[in-house]
């Protein structure tokens, strides 16, 4: 893993760095949807989601590259993290 963080300085450079992954697991956040918006495949993960992404179910109609990687016990990630693996190895 590499930590670039000190390297972003704005959305272009985020959008730089998104663009150069093949796959992004993320928590809801602004970057989760830089990379819908690009197009890269990715996975949001929350227990309770914003209500973009819907009650239930791995799909988002805002983002057709996105699956939703919701924790099914709050604060328990191992399922959800289980589930990330999958999806990064199914796209290797």
């Amino acid at each position: 893993m590499i930590d670039a963080a000190s390297q972003i300085a704005d959305w272009e450079d985020t959008a730089a760095a998104v663009w150069l992954l093949d796959h992004a697991i993320t928590v809801d956040n602004a970057v989760v949807h830089v990379t819908g918006a690009m197009g890269k495949p990715d996975g949001a993960a929350a227990f309770a989601p914003d209500w973009r992404w819907r009650a239930e179910g791995e799909a988002t109609p805002w983002s057709p590259s996105m699956r939703l990687l919701r924790q099914t016990r709050r604060g328990d990630w191992s399922d959800a993290l289980v589930r990330a693996r999958e999806s990064i190895a199914a796209a290797a």
